[in-house]
């Protein structure tokens, strides 16, 4: 039997319930009786169910309760999932299966991580506990899950893994185990690497394996029972901090607009005669406008088809904002109109910061195209 899981908040939750969430702390909080599910780590048995683990999940060497016993379900479940790191509690608790070494999270300031997680479930291991806990008991380890498991560690910095990348991978878990995983790692230029609970291989495998079904064309599974999954639950609350994810793309606030560059026709559109008497190309100047007002003018550029204009000039981006660009042909009296072109606010937002965006340009003018490049302004 098949069953897709499909967990849009935290690694390996089962039933995480958020009881607190401030946006300007990125704080919030594991009610007790939450369970936390994670990859295996080395070593654990069932010896080890209805032991207390505190808040960094290490082992304290004591059982959470006074009584309790294990009840073993033999399972028949293939699932796949993704699931997002996007909090403290869930990188501690994975620390070694992702490789951090002594609890070592510096590089926290610029990876973000999630896991892509393939695997089948032959057995669990449940503790059933008797009687209020010990006083000293944070965590303590509840269900052991037994079968293998293909986990995809799926990581990049702030910059390729943003929000937008988040939620992209998100909605993939919707679609799983079809979802073309590959291509969106390429699109955000996020790196993976493959780790193996209870397989072995021998051959050449594709990049990405996303439904189990599959993983026994290129795998041999191990005739030994292997933990592949353990879970926590929470006995009191368990306060932790949120792992932000940036957005790539325009939201209010200051802007450089660091260059604008433009393609203008060979020929006047009005008259299809040269921009200039003695058959030269133009001398392009451009003036920049917000919300109908001038604001900047830039020098002109001689004899250019296709001139870029340095601006370096600071751009505060408002809901409701009309950015205008009109293009000129310097002359000595008269100046000849080239064109225009503008962006609103709504257009803007949606398009990534620090790449070029292509302006709408009025239909007859002599613009063929113009790009701008805005920066944030502390870059």
């Amino acid at each position: 039997m098949y069953r897709k899981l499909v967990i849009t908040t935290l690694i390996f939750m089962l039933c995480m319930k958020i009881f607190s969430q401030d946006q300007s702390t990125m704080k919030f909080q594991y009610l007790a009786g939450d369970s936390i599910k994670i990859p295996a780590p080395v070593g654990i048995t069932n010896r080890l169910l209805g032991s207390t683990f505190d808040t960094n999940f290490k082992n304290q060497n004591d059982k959470a309760f006074e009584k309790g016993e294990i009840e073993i379900i033999n399972e028949e479940q293939y699932i796949s999932e993704i699931n997002i790191l996007d909090n403290e509690a869930s990188l501690i608790a994975n620390a070694n299966f992702l490789g951090f070494i002594n609890g070592n999270f510096s590089n926290l300031k610029d990876d973000r991580y999630a896991l892509l997680s393939v695997y089948h479930i032959s057995k669990t291991a449940t503790y059933l506990p008797e009687g209020k806990p010990i006083d000293s008991a944070d965590v303590f380890l509840k269900r052991i899950y037994y079968g293998w498991s293909i986990h995809y560690v799926i990581s990049g910095n702030k910059s390729s893994f943003s929000s937008e990348a988040k939620m992209k991978l998100l909605s993939l878990s919707n679609i799983l185990p079809t979802a073309d995983i590959s291509y969106t790692l390429g699109e955000f230029k996020l790196e993976s690497r493959i780790k193996l609970v209870g397989l072995s291989n021998n051959q050449k495998v594709p990049t990405i394996i996303s439904d189990p079904h599959e993983v026994n064309k290129y795998f041999q599974a191990s005739q030994k029972e292997v933990p592949i999954f353990v879970e926590y639950e929470t006995i009191k609350p368990l306060n932790t901090t949120r792992i932000d994810f940036e957005s790539t793309k325009f939201k209010q606030g200051d802007y450089i607009i660091k260059y604008i560059k433009a393609e203008i026709s060979n020929l006047k559109p009005s008259n299809n005669k040269s921009w200039d008497i003695f058959q030269e190309l133009p001398d392009p100047f451009l003036q920049i406008f917000e919300n109908g007002k001038i604001v900047f003018t830039s020098d002109k550029i001689s004899n250019k088809l296709n001139p870029t204009f340095n601006i370096e000039r600071k751009y505060s981006l408002k809901e409701g904002d009309l950015l205008q660009i009109g293009l000129y042909d310097h002359d000595m009296q008269n100046h000849d109109y080239i064109g225009d072109a503008w962006i609103t606010y709504d257009e803007l937002i949606q398009h990534e910061i620090n790449k070029e965006i292509e302006l709408n340009v009025r239909d007859g003018s002599g613009i063929k195209n113009i790009k701008i490049r805005l920066t944030p302004k502390d870059k």
